[in-house]
């Protein structure tokens, strides 16, 4: 079984996703805290400094039906990985054919403040002024107890396979959070799309189903996006 460093170096880290700070630790400050390699049977063939390989065995199990929700729904393919992170912490999932690697490090990173105050109709119309985002397949405002609001950019992303996509972001969220990981932004790495999400302090967050190709997203559009849904007030 691979040592923490080894996992570490060959799971690709959470990059600076739309609207995170720039200042991140220096590679030499990064410290692995926890990993455990597992069996597409639960078996734990490698675990360090791990104190509840049960809980996180169930963690990536729960997980992985969250992943296979997705793409029961939509074009997505095959599971990846999920990249997490919090203020204190950052978990990565890596899921392979006989099994899955899980870690955590001390690289934790604040969401970055928003602007000055932007008021708007509503969420739907927010949405629809960036329905023409290059590589944007589809995007969502998760609210707590209320329904999404929810966009299709794409005819391979209807509206309806959305629902249960939405349904899944905010289970993974609750699942991290009962393992004392508190979550502000996911990714969400499958064979053919990902999805990133950014969620606000008074819970409302941010998904967006994005395409793989660097060529075909305009990345800068898709951080303006994030950048300017920390400063919406829309109910």
């Amino acid at each position: 079984a691979p040592a923490p460093a080894a996992a570490a170096e060959d799971l690709p880290l959470l990059r600076a996703a739309p609207a995170a700070p720039a200042a991140e630790p220096a590679a030499e400050e990064v410290r692995i805290l926890e990993s455990l390699v597992c069996s597409t049977q639960r078996e734990v063939l490698y675990e360090w400094q791990c104190d509840r390989p049960s809980a996180r065995l169930e963690l990536v199990d729960n997980v992985r039906e969250r992943f296979d929700r997705v793409s029961q729904h939509l074009p997505v393919g095959e599971p990846d990985r999920l990249e997490v992170q919090s203020i204190d912490c950052r978990a990565v999932i890596q899921y392979q054919t006989d099994g899955a690697i899980f870690f955590r490090s001390n690289h934790g990173i604040a969401p970055s403040a928003g602007g000055s105050p932007l008021s708007h109709q509503s969420m739907a119309g927010w949405l629809a002024r960036h329905r023409s985002v290059r590589g944007l397949l589809a995007s969502g405002v998760l609210r707590p107890g209320q329904q999404a609001v929810t966009q299709s950019c794409s005819r391979e992303y209807p509206r309806e396979p959305l629902s249960p996509a939405w349904r899944s972001v905010q289970e993974v969220f609750e699942l991290f959070e009962h393992q004392s990981v508190n979550p502000w932004q996911l990714r969400w790495v499958f064979e053919h799309a990902q999805l990133y999400v950014s969620r606000r302090q008074d819970g409302k967050a941010l998904a967006m189903f994005l395409s793989k190709d660097p060529d075909s997203l305009d990345t800068e559009a898709v951080e303006r996006v994030f950048n300017e849904f920390k400063s919406l007030e829309a109910p």
